[in-house]
């Protein structure tokens, strides 16, 4: 049974790869709008490219999947986070990722043209939570590769020699093999990982910056807005470095 199940799992389909959603979304009302006249190829806002029919209904359903699908992946990065990392970080992370796709939600919703002040609101929450979150997470990450798996590693190890104090049998082998796991696994992240999602929040804090400060620059606005979202895409992309088959929060398929 146990064997059957865990070869299920090895062809689940893992939902940190519907990240990409977003983007197939805005990319097929932006072909759309481009193909009725409504916005110039070069380059309108991603929500000028969700007022007309039918891309708004495209933009409305398939970004509200996107906001419960990026909450999902951040479900997935708690329940990963918390193994190792006990402390209140994990849970500062889901608290953020809550609260941004509340906002990306209701900017899907309500189109600018519906209510622009609602749907600005709802992408100012998004933009602004989502980079608390990618910042607080890489903080939990480092945090976790410095005292989490060694940490964990060491409980294990004076379990066993209080059990063995106690004249409970144990194999020197069990804790010959933990002592091996906490030299050569000490890190739960990889670098690759940490330098990517490092790299991915510092631009994209730069670039949420840049779009507060230059507000009314309309030529410019519109790139970094699309930049943002691509940064979001990859930042939950790369936890794919991570969980391999560790953790998987997807659909099975028999």
């Amino acid at each position: 049974m146990e064997n059957k199940i865990l070869k299920k799992v090895n062809y689940s389909i893992d939902i940190k790869y519907f990240s990409s959603l977003t983007l197939f979304t805005i990319l097929s009302c932006y072909i759309i709008a481009v193909l009725k006249g409504d916005v110039p190829i070069w380059l309108p806002y991603i929500s000028d490219c969700a007022v007309g029919y039918p891309e708004a209904y495209i933009f409305r359903s398939g970004m509200t999947l996107s906001s419960l699908i990026l909450f999902l992946n951040s479900y997935e990065f708690y329940l990963f986070a918390s193994y190792y990392n006990k402390n209140w970080l994990p849970s500062l992370s889901l608290i953020y990722s809550g609260i941004s796709n509340v906002g990306f939600a209701t900017l899907a919703v309500v189109n600018e043209k519906e209510n622009d002040d609602l749907h600005l609101f709802g992408a100012v929450i998004f933009f602004a939570m989502q980079g608390f979150y990618m910042w607080n997470s890489l903080i939990c990450i480092c945090y976790i590769n410095k005292n989490g798996k060694i940490k964990n590693k060491i409980n294990e190890i004076n379990k066993a020699m209080e059990l063995n104090f106690f004249g409970v049998d144990i194999d020197c082998k069990d804790i010959n093999g933990t002592l091996k796991l906490i030299k050569n696994n000490s890190k739960i992240f990889s670098n690759k990982s940490i330098i990517c999602k490092s790299l991915i929040t510092i631009l994209y804090s730069a670039d949420v910056i840049y779009l507060v400060i230059n507000e009314q620059d309309e030529k410019n606005s519109a790139i970094y807005e699309w930049l943002a979202v691509i940064f979001i895409t990859i930042f939950n992309f790369s936890f794919i470095l991570d969980y391999g088959k560790k953790l998987l929060l997807g659909v099975l398929l028999d």
